[in-house]
Formats: C-alpha cells, structure tokens, sequence
C-alpha cells in the first residue's frame, strides 16, 4: 500500500517505524533523490508533495514523500481535496506517501475521510506513567529485544527512573547489557547505573 499514516506520541516508536520505511522503500545511493519531507510551514508544501508523489523514482529503490505534522489532515480547501481524491487510487507502487503527526487526526475532516480510505494506519501510543505494570511490559519487550534479563525487582526499579520516556528506556537497557556482560540485571544494578544518567535525561525530556 502506497500510502502510509502514522500518528501518536510515543515518538521513539514512530521516529523509528519511519527509518524502517525509508530503509524499505528507498536505495540508499539514490535516496536524496527519491526522499522529500516537506514542512507543515510552507503554503506551497501540499501542491508540491502531491506532484512530487506522483513523479516515478530516479534510479533504483522508491521514492518516499513525507508530511510530517502536515495541514492536511486538518481543513483543506476544495481544489486540494480533490487533487488528493484525483490521486490517491493512482499512487504508483514505487512510490509511498508517509503522513505523520503527534496527535490522532480528526475524522470529521474531509482529508482525513479520504486518507483513511487508502493508507494503513498505524497509532504510537505513549503509556501513561500511572500504568506501572503496561510500561514493565513494555520495558520487557525492549528488553528482549536489546538482548538483556532483568529481574522483576529491575523493571520495578528502571521504571521508577525513567516513567513512560520510551526512548530513555531502551537507552538504559542497552547500557545495561553492556555493563551486565551476560548476567542478570537485579535492582541494585539498576539503582548503581540508571539512577543519575535517567534523571538527568528526564529533566532535559520535560524542559524540551
């Protein structure tokens, strides 16, 4: 499917799902030709992204558009919604159209009607902190996936430091598997390593 939308908050999960689509799509010798991200700030930014889609790739791989935060899921004007009805059933398979915001788009908007209608969806939550038990999970998942064990005193203990920051999460666990060399991370482990290095970064996380 050539169209893509991507919402939610969790922005390590949804900043990473993008790099995989670009590595999917595109040759990376060819992707500064083939990969456009256009600035929800431009009022010419929808005209060109919708040409720019329909334009065959230059070399090998795809071409992959990107729209991030992009006006056109909010209330677009007659003529680009109808350039955007026009075009998207004509997609050419070699090219994607990625649409991406922070927030879930409005259904009520027209635009946002036709895009539901052609692209694969796909929402990045962010656990709130007061679901303790969900972020565990979640840090196991990350876990098992960096290549680390932790007891169950250790998640208890991670998550204290570093709540529902998805990102310092997968951060600390690689540390961890570094400093662990194939033991099993208890909550003392954590406590000596994550502690300062967690807190710091959730001060510079809730700054920003």
């Amino acid at each position: 499917m050539p169209t893509y939308l991507y919402f939610g908050e969790n922005e390590f999960f949804l900043t990473r799902t993008i790099k995989q689509l670009k590595t999917h799509t595109l040759d990376q010798q060819w992707s500064n030709f083939n990969y456009t991200e256009y600035p929800p700030e431009s009022k010419e930014t929808i005209p060109q992204a919708l040409s720019d889609i329909m334009t065959p790739p230059v070399g090998s791989g795809g071409r992959l558009v990107h729209l991030p935060n992009s006006t056109l899921l909010g209330v677009c004007s007659k003529e680009i919604l109808l350039h955007l009805e026009s075009i998207l059933p004509k997609i050419p398979s070699t090219n994607t159209l990625l649409i991406t915001n922070t927030h879930k788009p409005d259904a009520r908007n027209k635009s946002v009607k036709l895009l539901l209608e052609y692209a694969q969806v796909t929402e990045f939550p962010l656990i709130p902190q007061w679901q303790t038990q969900a972020l565990i999970q979640q840090a196991r998942t990350l876990a098992d996936e960096v290549g680390v064990t932790l007891t169950t005193d250790a998640y208890t203990v991670l998550i204290d430091y570093t709540g529902n920051n998805t990102r310092l999460i997968f951060t600390e666990l690689e540390k961890l598997k570094t400093y662990a060399l194939g033991k099993t991370v208890n909550g003392d482990m954590v406590k000596e390593l994550v502690s300062e290095s967690a807190a710091n970064s959730l001060v510079r996380f809730v700054v920003s």
